[in-house]
Formats: structure tokens, sequence, C-alpha cells
């Protein structure tokens, strides 16, 4: 039996879709075929990940399948060009960076969300003291 086929990659029947770009696609599809001649463990683990995962009904691509059985190394792939290339300590930093600033922008604007509905409940209180003020001076 084909190793894409005992995988569920290709027919029509039980695949998963993917939603990358071909040429990505081409690419899992070579490591597929790198991993599947090296020994039968990858194949039985790529295999049993597909299957549990439609059995939980989790919508996981092929593509997020392989690379949690088989993790993407960089290199070169014949016919494909240069694989996915590790994410250097730098770019890491300024990934965390970036969501730290993100996540305390949120913070800040829900704060303020808060702080401007008192300020509106403040002065709405404002309003009515006044009003019974001026009608008490009547």
């Amino acid at each position: 039996m084909n190793a894409n086929k005992a995988a569920g990659i290709g027919g029509s029947k039980g695949v998963l879709p993917t939603r990358s770009s071909p040429r990505k696609y081409g690419f899992v599809m070579a490591n597929i075929s790198k991993s599947m001649e090296g020994g039968g463990r990858d194949k039985n683990q790529l295999i049993e990940t597909k299957e549990r995962c439609e059995a939980e009904g989790l919508d996981m691509t092929i593509d997020e399948i392989f690379n949690s059985v088989v993790p993407p190394k960089s290199g070169y792939v014949q016919g494909f060009g240069h694989g996915p290339k590790p994410m250097s300590r730098a770019l890491r930093l300024n990934e965390q960076r970036r969501k730290e600033v993100e996540d305390r922008a949120k913070s800040a604007k829900e704060r303020n969300e808060e702080l401007t509905k008192q300020i509106e409940e403040l002065r709405a209180r404002q309003d009515r003291i006044e009003d019974s003020l001026f009608q008490r001076i009547r």
C-alpha cells in the first residue's frame, strides 16, 4: 500500500484539506515520502495522529498533522527549494515583545473603556444633583 494512501493523503475519501500553498504542499509531500523511507515509526504515528484527529473532530490540515509528527527541518529539498528556516533568537525576541505590546495595548484599551464608562456615570450623577439643587432654589 502506498504510504500516502495509508496516511489518507491522496484519493478523495478521508482527506483533510490543506490550506497551504501548492509549493508548501509539495514540500510536505516530499518530506512525507522522505520520512517514510527511513522507517515505519513516522508513518504509523502519522496515521494514528490523523485517525485521532478525525475521531476527536479536530480540524487539522495535513501540514499540521505532519508537522506534529515530523517537525520541519531547514534545508534544501530537490525540486522544491529551501525548506523552512529556524527562527533566529532576535526574531523570537521580537515576536515575544510584539505579543507583550499587543497584550498591554489590549489591557490599556479595556481600562480606557472602563474609565470612560465611569466618567459618563459621574456626569449623569452630577447632572441629577444639579437638577435637584435648581429645583430646590426655585
